[in-house]
């Protein structure tokens, strides 16, 4: 239980190298095994499909704490590009390993192996996805990176931001609904997780 706690106060507190010797130690080891699509048959899809294929249709996606890139495994809709960004080098090797064997996304998924926190990427993007992995920085420094951001969203692009417990990070959901124009929140009744689409203040909006 130590050990666990520490881990959890070093995600959001440590050095980008004792974060990413965390993570690859738990990927390593099989913790986010589940995760695999590979492992959920049968299993319901996920809450976030509801608006991230709506949006991802034929565009460029950014998905920043990716993990094994279930995300971009599981997706329905036929995206135009693909990047995957993750602190832990063995996430990326199991992603890349998961998305080779489908040929049809795997010529326009791409991966880096970064902290997201200062991840600068070659371009712009339609969807900037935070699936489970904003919470992992202090309310101050969430602002920071969604601030930070801001400035690869294409006009009428959109963040889309995923968090298991709604409660548990109301600082968080309330961080966004004051700062930015939300366009779409999916928190159904007797759940936990909340799914906010959302995009900076005044920016064009180029969907229906």
């Amino acid at each position: 239980m130590a050990t666990k706690i520490l881990n959890a106060v070093l995600k959001r507190w440590g050095a980008t190298s004792t974060k990413q010797r965390i993570w690859d130690a738990e990927y390593q080891s099989g913790k986010w095994q589940h995760l695999d699509p590979r492992d959920r048959s049968g299993i319901q899809r996920d809450l976030i499909y509801q608006s991230l294929e709506r949006y991802s249709e034929g565009t460029s996606i950014l998905d920043l704490g990716c993990g094994t890139a279930s995300t971009a495994a599981e997706l329905r809709s036929d995206y135009a590009s693909y990047l995957g960004v993750d602190i832990s080098e063995i996430a990326i090797a199991q992603g890349r390993e998961i998305i080779a064997r489908d040929p049809e996304r795997a010529h326009k998924t791409h991966f880096a192996v970064s902290d997201i926190f200062d991840f600068v990427p070659g371009g712009q993007f339609n969807v900037i996805l935070f699936r489970e992995c904003l919470y992992y920085f202090p309310k101050q420094t969430a602002r920071e990176v969604l601030e930070h951001y801001c400035q690869f969203l294409v006009p009428g692009g959109v963040f889309v931001v995923r968090l298991h417990d709604r409660k548990k990070y109301d600082p968080l959901v309330r961080l966004i609904e004051r700062e930015y124009e939300v366009a779409e929140c999916l928190a159904p009744s007797g759940a936990t997780e909340i799914v906010l689409v959302f995009q900076p203040v005044g920016a064009v909006k180029e969907r229906a």
